[in-house]
């Protein structure tokens, strides 16, 4: 929680980006080695680190290791029981905030409209390489500084097969991996605000570089009104303190937990809009039906209804005809079948609620087979959330 109207040493108070807070004692850094194994970033809570030399901006690469910096000059280290604004914490420079866990964080320059500032970013050489195909879940944790004038968006995570090493402070322009879920402009200050994704790796990452990326017409920017209780020189752009970093390889989407409010993209219904002529013949009419399911779902939405109908009229209209129901289901609700039973089968029982569907329609069940492909014959093999609700499906053939 954030510490507000402290009452610090002089120091403060002539200190560029100073703010005045009171009451709290800080307590004193005691660095630990991270010790969770199954995370690919060392030291990714930054409480791996030298504090007596501790005195200034710029000095994470030189006393936090593994950390390094792609470009020239380096991002800067806070923790607290550090004298004085420059790499202090809670209050420091750039505003107040406590570390969300341990003694330290890290800090960077996002964005800057100031002509003599700098973009810094952060990087590190993963644990090991990533494994080709496998799940990550990617998290960071940021708080936008009290005393930012600006919040911007593409502030994400890049992982990279090679070191950057760049003789400038220019701004980096990769695409990043992870990125907040909307790549919304971050604006929590009062607290900490959590980035975290999924991806699939291709199997030569080997570092992460964290930042603001892209060109500045590129970014969505948000004015930021100084908290009360804050003073000092705001800055003319965006600073973000970072903490408790993540990349934990996982089987499916739903081991990265990423926070309550988490929207849930894939319950996106995909709807084949086919147009049916009416000099169609009746299997024409059947295999251009289709019925599509949300995520991890085998209940047949409304939308679909009055195909369903019109497919049990065709059949009481010829009795002779019987077909064949293929069902499908996508790659990500196959991984989550494998931590969780409940979600076994699903393209087969897909095909059985179709089935049962028109059974209840007076429809004999002899007059219906059953396929299931799993997720073996894709529709859509781009991995948006457009494609994959394409492979969530029942289709139909006139057997």
């Amino acid at each position: 929680m954030k510490i507000r109207n402290l009452i610090l040493s002089a120091a403060f108070l002539i200190a560029p980006f100073s703010m005045i807070a009171q009451g709290k004692k800080v307590k004193e850094a005691t660095p630990t080695t991270e010790t969770k194994s199954d995370n690919f970033v060392i030291n990714g809570g930054f409480e791996d680190f030298n504090l007596k030399p501790l005195k200034s901006s710029a000095q994470l690469v030189e006393l936090a290791i593994p950390w390094l910096s792609p470009n020239i000059t380096s991002a800067d280290l806070f923790a607290t029981g550090v004298k004085g604004t420059k790499a202090g914490a809670p209050a420091n420079d750039f505003g107040v905030q406590e570390p969300l866990s341990g003694a330290a964080y890290a800090g960077f320059c996002a964005y800057t409209k100031d002509t003599k500032k700098n973009r810094t970013y952060i990087q590190t050489k993963l644990k090991a390489k990533l494994t080709k195909d496998q799940l990550y879940c990617v998290k960071m944790n940021v708080s936008l500084a009290d005393l930012s004038k600006y919040g911007v968006n593409n502030v994400g995570l890049f992982f990279s097969d090679r070191k950057i090493q760049n003789n400038n402070d220019n701004a980096l322009t990769f695409k990043p991996q992870v990125l907040e879920k909307s790549n919304k402009v971050l604006q929590m200050s009062n607290g900490w605000e959590t980035v975290c994704g999924t991806f699939i790796a291709k199997g030569s990452e080997e570092y992460l570089v964290i930042g603001g990326f892209g060109t500045e017409d590129q970014m969505k920017t948000a004015k930021i009104k100084k908290p009360a209780g804050i003073t000092g020189m705001v800055m003319n752009g965006a600073y973000y303190y970072i903490d408790d970093i993540e990349v934990v390889p996982v089987d499916a989407k739903s081991q990265c937990f990423c926070g309550a409010a988490e929207e849930r993209e894939d319950d996106v219904i995909y709807s084949r809009a086919e147009a049916k002529s009416l000099n169609m013949k009746p299997e024409q009419r059947i295999k251009a039906s289709g019925v599509y399911f949300p995520f991890l779902s085998t209940t047949i939405n409304s939308t679909f209804f009055e195909e369903l109908d019109e497919i049990a009229a065709i059949l009481k209209s010829d009795p002779a005809i019987k077909v064949e129901l293929t069902g499908h289901s996508e790659t990500n609700e196959m991984n989550e079948a494998k931590i969780n039973p409940r979600y076994g089968n699903l393209a087969q029982r897909r095909a059985e609620a179709v089935r049962q569907y028109l059974m209840d329609k007076g429809i004999s069940e002899t007059r219906f087979t059953i396929a299931s492909k799993d997720d073996s014959d894709p529709m859509n093999n781009v991995g948006t959330v457009i494609g994959r609700s394409q492979n969530r499906r029942v289709m139909f053939l006139k057997k």
